[in-house]
Order: C-alpha cells, then sequence, then structure tokens
C-alpha cells in the first residue's frame, strides 16, 4: 500500500514511523522542514495529569512509544523530571481525581504540601491557600529531538521524506492525486497533519472546525540546576528546565483566530515582563535572570477541544489529525499509530472513533477556542 504523509511535525512523523512499520510504502512531505510548524514551537511537556481521561491513556502510551525509541537511537528523548501542579485550594477535589487516576495507571503521583513542594523544588514559594499534587513519572521531551528520532527509524524502514509544497488534493478512481511543488502525485491513501494548515488543505472535503490560536515560550537563565516540570494553575503559566542553566516558561496564550500564513513568530510587547513577575512571585531566585530568548507558536483548538482524526471523503482514502488544542506533543505517536492504522485499513490498537473528523458533520459550529493543556 502506497501512502503519503503531509506534515513532518510530532503527528505526522509518528504516523509515517507506524506506517512503515506496518508494511506500507510512505512518502513523507513536508513544506519546509520538519518541525517548523507548532511542534517546533511547543515545550514538549508530558504529563497524564491531563482533563480528560482517554487523554491520560494516550499520554502513557505515547510515554511506552518514546522507550521503545529510545533504545533503537543514541541518547535518551524523555527527560523524566516529575511534575509539580499547583492550583488554588477550591480545586483540591479535582486535582485529586486527576491524582487517583494516575495512579490507577500504576503512576506514584501524589498530592503534596507546601513542605513537599520544597523538597522537590527548593525554591518553590508555595502559598498556604493553595494546593498541589506531584507526579515523578512526568517529564518533558524536545520536541525536534523527538521528532528526529523518529524520521531517522522511519527513514531506516524505508520511507521516502521529501521538501515539497501540497496544493491541492483530490480523490480519483484509483486513490488520491497531490499536486506538491509542481509536480502530480499518486497514492492509495494520504493522510494530512499539517497542523493549523490541515483546514485549508482539506477544505474541498469537509470545513474542519479548527481555529489557530498564539501560544507563547521563551529561556530564562536560571542558575539552581535541574529541577520538576512546574504547572502553575494559580498564576496561569509553566516552567520546565530546559539545561542546567536555563528554564523555558510559557504563557501568554491569546485566543484569538490567526491565519497561519501571516504570523508573526515574535512573542508580544510585555510577554517577558510579564511571565518575569509570575516567576518572581512563584521562585525565589530569578531576580537576576535574563530572557534569552522568547517566541510564539499556533496551535489548533476545537469546539470540544479533542482532536479531530480520521477519513473525511466518502471513500475514506483521505484522512486528517489536526486540533492537538495545545497539547500535542504528548499524545502524538499514539494518535500517529492510530492514523497509521485508519491509513492501512487495520483495527487500531486504541479506539478513538469519539474523535472522528467527522463528528461535527458538513456545517461547524461556531465557537471560541479554550485552552487545553487545564484541570478541567
Amino acid at each position: 500500500m502506497k501512502v503519503c504523509v503531509v506534515g513532518a511535525g510530532a503527528w505526522g512523523a509518528a504516523t509515517a514511523l507506524f506506517l512503515a512499520r506496518l508494511g506500507a510504502s510512505v512518502m513523507l512531505l513536508e513544506a519546509t522542514g520538519h518541525s517548523a510548524g507548532a511542534t517546533g514551537f511547543a515545550a514538549g511537556i508530558l504529563t497524564t495529569q491531563t482533563w480528560y481521561e482517554k487523554d491520560s491513556t494516550l499520554v502513557s502510551r505515547t510515554l511506552k512509544h518514546i522507550r521503545d525509541i529510545e533504545t533503537s537511537v543514541p541518547h535518551s528523548v524523555f527527560r523524566r523530571t516529575g511534575m509539580i501542579r499547583i492550583v488554588p485550594a477550591r480545586d483540591k477535589e479535582r486535582l485529586s481525581q486527576l491524582v487517583e487516576r494516575q495512579r490507577r495507571l500504576g503512576e506514584d503521583a501524589k498530592m503534596i504540601g507546601v513542605m513537599d513542594a520544597r523538597r522537590f523544588a527548593p525554591d518553590m514559594k508555595l502559598r498556604e491557600e493553595e494546593v498541589a499534587s506531584y507526579s515523578p513519572q512526568d517529564g518533558y521531551v524536545s520536541p525536534t529531538d523527538l521528532v528526529g528520532a523518529e524520521l531517522s527509524l522511519a527513514r531506516s524502514l524505508g520511507i521516502s521524506y521529501e521538501r515539497r509544497r501540497v496544493t491541492s488534493i483530490t480523490e480519483i478512481s484509483s486513490g488520491v492525486k497531490l499536486e506538491a511543488s509542481g509536480a502530480e502525485l499518486k497514492f492509495d491513501a494520504v493522510v494530512v497533519t499539517a497542523g493549523v494548515w490541515t483546514r485549508k488543505l482539506v477544505r474541498d472535503y469537509l470545513d474542519l472546525p479548527v481555529i489557530p490560536y498564539k501560544t507563547q515560550l521563551g529561556l530564562v537563565t536560571y542558575e539552581v540546576g535541574l529541577g520538576p516540570v512546574v504547572d502553575d494553575q494559580v498564576l496561569h503559566f509553566y516552567f520546565r528546565p530546559e539545561s542546567s542553566k536555563s528554564i523555558a516558561v510559557g504563557d501568554g496564550t491569546s485566543l484569538g483566530n490567526f491565519d497561519p500564513d501571516d504570523f508573526d513568530t515574535h512573542s508580544e510587547t510585555g510577554f517577558q515582563t510579564e511571565v518575569s513577575q509570575k516567576l518572581l512571585s512563584r521562585l525565589g531566585k530569578v531576580e537576576s535572570s535574563e530572557f534569552i530568548t522568547s517566541w510564539a507558536g499556533l496551535v489548533g483548538g476545537t469546539p470540544d477541544r479533542h482532536p479531530l482524526l480520521g477519513p473525511i471523503s466518502d471513500a475514506g482514502n483521505v484522512i486528517v489529525g489536526c486540533g492537538d488544542n495545545g497539547f500535542g506533543v504528548m499524545r502524538s505517536l499514539a494518535i500517529g499509530e492510530y492514523l497509521a492504522h485508519m491509513a492501512c485499513g487495520r483495527q487500531p490498537p486504541v479506539d478513538l472513533s469519539e474523535f472522528s473528523a467527522r463528528r461535527f458533520g458538513a456545517r461547524p459550529p461556531k465557537f471560541e477556542p479554550r485552552e487545553g493543556f487545564t484541570i478541567y
């Protein structure tokens, strides 16, 4: 079976890898370079403490696949640091429910107090009116490194990876025809994992309800060594170690509707100042820290904050995977595995039919995007 994957981000690279493992002949097409879209701008946090239970399963499965990948590449991909999540006291019951779900997955997650938080992160300022959890199995990846490792393995299995910009997708009697950088290419099936560009590419088949919204991230000097990932639902930002002398910090989500073809990847004016104030409020040793750099990226929001996965054409030969809702990397390998099985007509190992790309029908609802990486 000959399959084309459009888009070499976290979902596309994973799909190509699993297609190759299933024995398909695979061509992966990317307009610019791998991880050039949302993947390259992402923080890469991995935690099973997601707001929706099925996502916890997908993260757990992705971590399993990452461990498998690490046996075949010369370097580690996943950095296990643990994660502290801080919420206001009114959300204690909800956080406890998420911790209990993690424990059902076999993880040693637990609720922690002020002194525990400082034991895991000595500089942490946790107020008495706040509650927190600690998940020792959580951590992060460099999204670009993860995709690079997947592509290395996929190439070793024979996939073809080319720099071509896809401009049209047409279903024909013998499969699917693509126009890509002036060439006409034919395949048995096409999987479109082009992030926030997916909607434009497949609009002739289905108007997907995906709104591109902005997230922002930066690197800050912080010479206190490597600590845990921290997701702060009180001050509405997060940070994770980047090196022994720096941390990556994210905030500044703008829930607008941005054009991916006319998007400024520079962070907004005021982002660095606002995040610095939050860091100063939460950590005790950042007065002398400085921003190294900062940037902005686009993620795809959907009406129900679930991804859009599966066939969208009548014959089922055009398949999509989009709508990451701001936490796509942490589910990427499980979603790529699902899309590969759908393209090959195989039974997927995890049933994700509830995320069908066609579930909103031909006329998608109007909606305002909401953040996906949260507890509700």
